[in-house]
């Protein structure tokens, strides 16, 4: 998530005041004031979900364009003698989808995911099947018929995955681990995300079902509806209200610099990317238009549920982003690319008063806008990619440049700057020679002059 041009954070955060109703605009009250705080602790039941993140609503958090995302606060701790907290819903019809948890004390820190084929089918609560043994396969939905639940632990996830609870998504405990030492989570809450990608074909953004149902079940066997009459709903209200502020104080990268680009590949697990999520590994380059005229992205596209075969990766996507808002541009779909003779992918990223005539589908090669900003990050995402698969991004977490692709091989993705005239020059002869070409010739902008 980021805002499209370089407007300081102080000053963003105001703006987020203001959005909020904060503010006093009365003349005797013209210092900012922030929101009641929810004090650590004081949420005892969980919300529903309080906010939705998209390329519409609110567009935030570097979203995909093809995704839904919905977030809900959470209690601190709950212990297991006090009450448990249960999440139940239909399978959606969607190509993916999945649950996150994020400790309060750096929000955006990822605590634990739960991936939707590691969910036991059910029929009316009643388990049907077991949960799928590997990734890449759609879960058994039972085109929308079946259900699942998960229950919330309030305990790290276990570093073994055989010997997680089965449908089950940790939450921490009252402290959390940063940077290799202990602290305790100081906000008011914890945060839970559930996210749905690329709905199926006539089927709503939420794949036809409805949100998971959240409900507290205290010791005494009371059950407390989050959704509907939640006696904290106030409290609920107040921390919507604040994670619009704190959206915009975790930047996720660095700025770009005048050298030529490299991708480097992130997992869900580094220490400074804010709201990753876990069943994702992502190829990232920032970028700036004032060193060049355009971006040209080059990759091998690992067989996905687009296509028929044995998926090795269930949903692949390229974005374009803005850097100061972390809100998305515009994004390409696996079932979406358009691949050239070699079966790769050639994307060309551009202002529309530099994008070449044959930067188009007809020409094989894909096109996403630049955008309002200067700065953006590019953005490959690889969501559930087989652990066997050699083309997996997560054998090659941190690396960039030649070591991405001493990792990944024919499957590392390259990034250029690129010139008008070398893509005229050189588009014809494919992507590989295209991507060459805009390396070799590379001189960064200077006041709008190609230079040395």
């Amino acid at each position: 998530m980021r805002f499209g041009n370089k407007t300081p954070k102080v000053l963003l955060a105001v703006v987020g005041l203001i959005a909020s109703g904060v503010v006093q605009t009365a003349e005797a009250q013209i210092v900012p004031t922030l929101p009641p705080i929810v004090l650590r602790g004081s949420l005892s039941y969980g919300c529903k979900w309080i906010q939705s993140i998209d390329a519409v609503s609110r567009n935030t958090g570097y979203p995909d364009t093809h995704a839904e995302y919905q977030v809900s606060a959470m209690p601190v701790y709950v212990a297991p003698n006090v009450g448990t907290i249960t999440l139940r819903g239909k399978y959606p019809k969607t190509r993916y989808f999945t649950f996150s948890s994020y400790d309060g004390f750096r929000p955006g820190n990822l605590t634990d995911s739960i991936q939707d084929y590691q969910l036991t089918p059910r029929l009316n609560g009643v388990p049907v099947a077991s949960p799928n043994p590997t990734p890449g396969p759609l879960p058994n939905s039972g085109n929308g018929q079946y259900d699942w639940q998960i229950t919330l632990k309030y305990d790290f996830p276990p570093a073994a995955p055989l010997v997680r609870d089965p449908d089950t998504i940790y939450m921490g405990t009252n402290n959390t681990e940063y940077l290799g030492l202990t602290f305790p989570d100081v906000f008011g809450n914890k945060q839970l995300t559930y996210r749905i990608y690329l709905p199926d074909d006539g089927a709503n953004k939420f794949g036809d079902v409805d949100l998971p149902q959240i409900t507290y079940t205290a010791a005494d066997g009371s059950v407390v509806d989050v959704n509907n009459n939640n006696p904290q709903q106030a409290k609920c209200d107040q921390l919507a209200r604040a994670q619009d502020l704190l959206l915009l104080t975790f930047p996720q990268a660095k700025v770009s610099d005048a050298k030529n680009l490299s991708f480097l590949i992130d997992n869900s697990i580094s220490t400074f990317h804010t709201y990753p999520n876990g069943g994702t590994a992502y190829a990232r380059g920032p970028a700036n238009v004032i060193y060049s005229d355009m971006v040209v992205v080059r990759f091998k596209v690992p067989p996905t549920p687009a296509v028929p075969g044995d998926a090795k990766v269930r949903y692949m996507s390229l974005c374009q982003n803005q850097f100061d808002n972390t809100a998305v541009v515009a994004c390409l779909a696996d079932r979406e690319f358009t691949a050239q003779q070699d079966g790769t992918i050639t994307t060309v990223i551009s202002t529309a008063a530099k994008r070449p005539a044959k930067a188009a589908p007809a020409f094989g090669y894909n096109y996403l806008p630049w955008g309002p900003a200067s700065q953006v990050l590019v953005y490959l995402r690889q969501i559930l990619a087989d652990p066997s698969f050699v083309g997996n991004y997560n054998l090659a977490k941190g690396k960039s440049g030649a070591d991405l692709t001493a990792a990944l091989g024919e499957w590392a993705p390259d990034i250029s700057y690129c010139d008008t005239q070398t893509f005229e020059a050189t588009s014809d002869q494919g992507g590989a020679a295209l991507i060459a070409a805009c390396k070799a010739n590379y001189k960064a902008f200077k006041n709008g002059i190609n230079h040395p």
